[in-house]
């Protein structure tokens, strides 16, 4: 493969260390926020060069670059056809690995996205009912249906969670609970995340934190005892990080996931980091 970037120098030195050493996780990412402060048009095609190297390589990876790539394309409110090239790209990495269901989620996306550009009146219609299949087009579940839902698993999940007095508890009480959501709900949140860039359970569908979740959470001790100024700060940063972490893990291939200790040790690292943003006096 040539290797050319025009005036980009950068691009092309890094791609070449990539070429050499696909499996370097720490070139990718660097890659990844090289691109980024690049033009679009720039950025694009230096994907689709990273793309390919992996792709040949180390696909899970290559699937792993493009889903943060198209994460990322989305928070610097890209246009439709960025997004829809970011898309295309993920999907190139579903079809590589044979991943039939997901390669079709993402291929309704992709027109969905096209349905937009050419009339935009029928987007909010088209969000209502692209998650159910061809032949069940009703809104019999919506975006704001599903968050419901979470939230009330959420809430059953965490049993006494508002009552715990110990914050290390508070916290394993925490990321228990999303393991048992996630559990049961891997398939709506997964679509969800491909189908609006976003977790229901987390953000509104304009984009705005919820209020019933903040208020809820801050009734429980481990977001309330020693309340500050910064407590909600605390609790949206806390409720970012946790789902953050729990939609990356879903979205990835299933042996890129971890496993026993491995997964073990994950979770301690989860537990810790959640606790160093909420520590204070708790008693």
């Amino acid at each position: 493969m040539q290797l050319t970037a025009g005036n980009n120098p950068g691009i092309e030195e890094f791609l070449g260390h990539i070429q050499k050493k696909p499996s370097s996780e720490v070139l990718v990412e660097r890659f990844l926020v090289l691109i980024m402060e690049t033009k679009p048009e720039v950025r694009h095609k230096a994907m689709v060069r990273l793309t390919h190297i992996l792709l040949e390589a180390n696909p899970h990876a290559a699937l792993q670059s493009c889903y943060r790539f198209l994460q990322r394309t989305r928070n610097h409110g890209a246009s439709i056809d960025e997004e829809i090239g970011a898309l295309q790209l993920t999907l190139n990495c579903f079809e590589k690995l044979g991943k039939k269901n997901q390669a079709v989620v993402i291929r309704d996306e992709i027109e969905r996205l096209r349905v937009r550009q050419e009339n935009p009146d029928s987007f909010h219609r088209d969000l209502r009912t692209v998650l159910h299949s061809t032949h069940e087009q009703t809104e019999q579940v919506s975006y704001e249906d599903l968050a419901a839902e979470l939230f009330q698993r959420l809430q059953t999940a965490l049993g006494n969670f508002t009552n715990i007095r110990h914050q290390q508890l508070a916290v394993q009480s925490l990321i228990k609970a999303y393991q048992l959501v996630y559990g049961d709900m891997a398939t709506p949140i997964r679509k969800a995340l491909h189908l609006y860039g976003r977790n229901p359970l987390l953000w509104t569908l304009d984009g705005e934190f919820r209020q019933d979740l903040k208020e809820y959470l801050l009734e429980g001790r481990l977001f309330s005892m020693g309340k500050d100024g910064l407590s909600e700060g605390r609790l949206r940063m806390s409720m970012e990080l946790l789902t953050g972490w729990f939609d990356q893990r879903l979205l990835l291939p299933q042996q890129s996931r971890g496993k026993g200790q491995e997964l073990v040790a994950q979770i301690e690292f989860l537990e810790t980091a959640l606790t160093s943003i909420i520590d204070r006096d708790f008693a």
